[in-house]
């Protein structure tokens, strides 16, 4: 394993994700980055608390508050386009449901250098339902939901990333999600 100050573009471009990481920790009441080191940090939990879909076994969909990804910048990141199962895995604590998600794969566009800001935004417009395939999907279900849902119920939670109140949950918007047939 190389260390991180053999590359000095490496080396800065993850000293400044540290920065905008800990800037989004400070703005944002949606997003919560875990360093897994200090300094010039290459792995992240991100933590989200916006509203996303999981569904339980017996087909009931819930809506849920708290997600957890892992990201994780390979060494090659800033040259070429990497799959993005190599940068990110969803961690729980329980099966999202999405049309772009399937089991611990997540499919987002992921450009070489896009910032740790950046990936935050898309995931979050991930849970939420801002971002979303119907012609592709990874989960067809989730997929067939999203084409039956009443107009006006996606995105699941409005709220924009830098957005800082004492009482956020209070202006989350709401939503009934019915048993899906």
């Amino acid at each position: 394993m190389t260390t991180l100050h053999q590359d000095p573009v490496r080396h800065s471009f993850l000293l400044r994700q540290s920065q905008l990481a800990a800037e989004l920790n400070h703005s944002s009441n949606i997003v919560t980055f875990v360093p897994m080191s200090e300094g010039a940090c290459d792995r992240y939990l991100i933590e989200l608390a916006c509203k996303g879909l999981t569904r339980h076994p017996d087909g009931q969909v819930e809506v849920r508050q708290r997600w957890v990804f892992g990201l994780q910048f390979p060494a090659e990141y800033l040259a070429k386009a990497v799959h993005v199962a190599s940068l990110l895995n969803f961690l729980g604590p329980t099966q999202l449901w999405h049309s772009n998600v399937n089991g611990p794969f997540v499919c987002i566009r992921v450009k070489p250098g896009m910032s740790i800001v950046e990936i935050a935004h898309a995931l979050t417009d991930l849970v939420t339902w801002r971002l979303f395939s119907l012609a592709d999907p990874l989960n067809e279900e989730a997929a067939q939901w999203a084409r039956n849902v009443e107009p006006g119920t996606l995105p699941l939670d409005r709220r924009p990333l830098r957005w800082k109140t004492g009482d956020a949950e209070s202006q989350a918007s709401e939503i009934l999600v019915n048993e899906v047939t």
